[in-house]
């Protein structure tokens, strides 16, 4: 069995370090953390500071709101997936594999968060979020004919931000947040044992650690905002167990994984012209930190695997018009690049560079409650990917070209004391 061990810690790798369709965000970063930011593609999140949502998007725009505040929300990603060009077989052999390519393997998802915002007095407030930063979700069916290489993968992670906030003066706030990150992870995936039946494997891994979130908040005039946050990474070692049914049998064995998710950093710009609020902004991911995964195996040798993630900028623009005291409207674009070299694509992440298109969407009924709706079409371009994994020696083969596309609906509800 010792065979097998080098397969199954590329699956835990790939497991926790793959990237869902559904995210709107560089790599496998997740982005719903806010319906008001989300109805405008998220242009201005390190500088609007509307709600209590600011303690993810700028910790120092909490020391901007007047009153005590509770936000609960979620969003729901409606992922679709086409896969063209397939074809998989056995490389220097020349055997075909057999198998379906429907697609359609990112399930539908939601992504809840929920903020407490309480000013102290005129400059110092606390507050606390929880929300998810990162996350993967795929399902290919088992016919997949790409099942070598990956069946279902799922990741998330969940973080807990108590935050404090200081203004300086009238022009300049600060904000810091520390951050507890838990993060679990499941993988199934095929493997080959001709001529009969495909055998499984099952792996599941988890670990906790903690980081920070820091902002500052500069206000020239009133009508003009510029933020900029810094996210910090987050250093796992995650343990965990494979799972492994085969004709021979069945075997557990114990895997640990050292994970480095990246820091991020937003500037962004909000500047109110009468009825309107224009937004823009920029982020930096540090992906380039995601150069090789290193896993060790109990029982079994190292296992070191390149991967050459690179660093990348993501861009947004959007814009708020004020109807009445009621309500408010939003609308922005994004451009949101990958940070995956077409050569290191898998089937865990087959994505690309994507475009996105918000609107959104307050209704404030009492002074004290206030309703955000929000509504994003995320398109990418074509990926191409091949990709071959070994199995006793001999190299299975995957390509294929995706095309990915998602719907994103989102709702918060602010209730002011």
């Amino acid at each position: 069995m010792q065979r097998h061990h080098p397969s199954l810690a590329t699956a835990l790798a790939l497991l926790l370090c793959g990237s869902s369709n559904a995210t709107l965000g560089a790599g496998f970063a997740l982005n719903e953390q806010s319906a008001t930011t989300l109805g405008r593609a998220l242009a201005g999140r390190a500088s609007s500071a509307e709600d209590a949502t600011t303690l993810f998007g700028n910790p120092a725009g909490m020391a901007r709101l007047k009153q005590g505040q509770v936000v609960l929300g979620a969003a729901v990603i409606d992922a679709r997936s086409s896969i063209r060009q397939a074809s998989a077989h056995i490389e220097g052999v020349g055997l075909p594999i057999d198998g379906s390519n429907k697609g359609d393997m990112v399930p539908t998802s939601t992504v809840p968060w929920l903020y407490y915002a309480q000013p102290l007095d005129e400059r110092w407030a606390v507050g606390v979020g929880l929300y998810a930063p990162f996350g993967l979700s795929t399902d290919y069916e088992h016919s997949f004919q790409g099942r070598y290489q990956g069946l279902k993968s799922e990741v998330q992670v969940i973080t807990l931000q108590p935050t404090v906030s200081y203004r300086i003066d009238p022009h300049w706030s600060v904000g810091v947040g520390v951050t507890y990150n838990r993060i679990d992870g499941k993988l199934t995936g095929a493997l080959p044992q001709p001529p009969l039946a495909d055998g499984r494997s099952r792996i599941k891994g988890d670990d906790a650690t903690w980081g920070y979130n820091v902002g500052l908040l500069f206000e020239p005039t009133e009508a003009t905002r510029v933020g900029l946050r810094y996210f910090s990474k987050q250093d796992y070692t995650l343990g965990g167990h494979t799972d492994l049914h085969t004709a021979q049998g069945s075997l557990r064995y114990s895997a640990r994984l050292g994970l480095e998710l990246p820091e991020s950093v937003d500037l962004a710009i909000s500047q109110e012209v009468g009825d309107w609020t224009l937004h823009a902004g920029t982020t930096w991911t540090r992906w380039k930190r995601f150069d090789e995964l290193h896993i060790r195996n109990t029982g079994g040798p190292d296992i070191v695997e390149p991967e050459n993630w690179k660093n990348v900028w993501g861009y947004a623009l959007g814009a708020d018009y004020r109807i009445d005291q009621h309500w408010l409207v939003r609308l922005g674009v994004a451009l949101d690049r990958s940070p995956i070299p077409t050569a290191d694509r898998t089937v865990r992440v087959p994505t690309a560079d994507r475009k996105v298109m918000a609107v959104g969407a307050s209704w404030t009924p009492l002074p004290e409650l206030s309703f955000d709706l929000a509504y994003g079409y995320i398109r990418e371009d074509s990926a191409r990917l091949a990709q071959s994994r070994e199995f006793g020696g001999l190299p299975f083969h995957y390509q294929a070209r995706f095309k990915n596309r998602a719907h994103l609906g989102a709702l918060q509800a602010t209730w002011r004391f």
